[in-house]
């Protein structure tokens, strides 16, 4: 199966945009992992996690957070192996079975043990050719700015266009809190490799996984609470302050970076 994605306008600056960078707030540390209800996960969000549940929180129905890509595909693709493929893929990465809460002062993401997948199909073959690239290209601005509800997994649909009988297209989209322009490499990489197996009737050769995102997350949020703490308490803001102790000292003024 030939694969190429196609990405919308809009992405140039996702890169930049999900960076996570050391002069964040200082954050609250949290658990590495919570155990909530039985199978699921809870974790301290990324800084550029926090950054885009709050301008989701600007506006939630708004579609500018949305990342859309449409990836043609050549040749008679069942669309019950398109399924099939989704699911290893959510299977393997958490932040595909994730939803989005407050809880404890902070932003956590919550991970579902099993997520159900189900790729609508929109068939144009009855159409003449130029009106079915017309319909598809107006359903992919539909499913493009269409936008998530965060508290309710998975932040990411998939629908899937045939436009002749051989070729179709899959519209992907997801929303900028799980993903950046880097992903949606993986994605198709892997989406290609699963449902290559499933033709060839063979397991999918993929890459282990060394940590899941919402464990790096919490790692990422434990290292900047310490950072902050140290920034803190070295410009005399630190649990110290205003004890006995820095009463007796001169009181001056701190420039903080």
């Amino acid at each position: 199966m030939d694969t190429r994605v196609e990405i919308q306008e809009g992405l140039e600056d996702i890169d930049a945009a999900t960076t996570d960078r050391l002069d964040e707030p200082p954050m609250r540390a949290q658990p590495l992992v919570v155990m909530a209800e039985e199978g699921t996960l809870q974790f301290p969000c990324a800084p550029g996690q926090r950054r885009f549940w709050l301008l989701h929180q600007l506006d939630p129905r708004s579609p500018l957070l949305n990342i859309a890509v449409r990836w043609r595909l050549e040749g008679k693709v069942p669309n019950a192996d398109l399924e099939q493929a989704f699911r290893l893929i959510m299977a393997r990465h958490q932040v595909l079975r994730t939803s989005f809460a407050e809880a404890g002062g902070g932003v956590t993401q919550i991970v579902e043990p099993h997520v159900s997948c189900h790729i609508p199909v929109v068939d144009l073959t009855g159409l003449p050719e130029a009106e079915a690239l017309i319909e598809a290209e107006r359903i992919a601005r539909l499913e493009a700015s269409t936008p998530f509800e965060l508290s309710a997994p998975p932040p990411m649909r998939v629908t899937h266009v045939r436009v002749r009988d051989n070729v179709s297209v899959l519209l992907v989209t997801l929303h900028r809190i799980v993903c950046d322009a880097w992903s949606i490499g993986i994605l198709a990489r892997e989406m290609n490799e699963i449902c290559a197996a499933l033709q060839a009737g063979r397991p999918p050769v993929l890459p282990d996984l060394p940590v899941s995102y919402g464990e790096f997350s919490a790692r990422r949020a434990e290292q900047l609470a310490s950072q902050s703490g140290r920034r803190m308490q070295t410009s005399g803001n630190g649990p110290c302050a205003g004890s006995s102790i820095s009463k007796s000292r001169p009181i001056v003024p701190v420039r903080h970076c």
